[in-house]
């Protein structure tokens, strides 16, 4: 835990923070610095909106409707479904 401590000294605001680090050294110094804005968080990590699912659904149906073109087939965010495998 001493060690942890130093490490995320300057960073850590509670023992909490310190627990993320020393559970998950890497990822949890990236999640730290992202809680307290010193590095922006990747895209990939940010949450899906509402409409983001909508027009995943509206594929989804193209795609079991037999209408899904390859021009229509790209689709937004990194956490999507893979539309060949309904067809």
């Amino acid at each position: 835990m001493d060690a942890a401590k130093e490490a995320t000294k300057g960073l850590a605001k509670d023992l909490g923070d310190v627990l993320i680090y020393a559970l998950y050294p890497t990822t949890g110094l990236r999640f730290l610095k992202w809680k307290y804005g010193l590095e922006k968080a990747p895209a990939d990590t940010k949450a899906r909106t509402l409409e983001d699912i909508k027009k995943e659904d509206d594929l989804i149906a193209k795609a079991r409707a037999g209408k899904l073109t390859e021009k229509s087939s790209a689709v937004p965010g990194p956490n999507v479904r893979n539309f060949k495998n309904l067809l």
